[in-house]
């Protein structure tokens, strides 16, 4: 049996769409993935501070998960 522990999503055209809102859908399909024990991760060509603000619209812990960025 596959046993993951993290989950890493781009944010542009994944979870949110031209308007930079993340829709109440996509956070509620996350909340069981991160209550269970897996890690999420936005892995993005977004620097920190670009990104920041898309991690406090899923409502997960943190930001203290890592995220894959590039340098501001």
């Amino acid at each position: 049996m596959a046993y993951f522990r993290l989950l890493a999503l781009d944010i542009d055209g994944t979870l949110v769409g031209p308007d930079q809102v993340v829709a109440p859908d996509v956070v509620a399909a996350l909340a069981p993935a991160a209550e269970g024990g897996l890690r999420i991760c936005l892995a993005t060509g977004r620097s920190y501070a670009e990104s920041v603000g898309i991690w406090r619209q899923l409502h997960l812990p943190g930001p203290g998960e890592a995220m894959i960025l590039v340098p501001e």
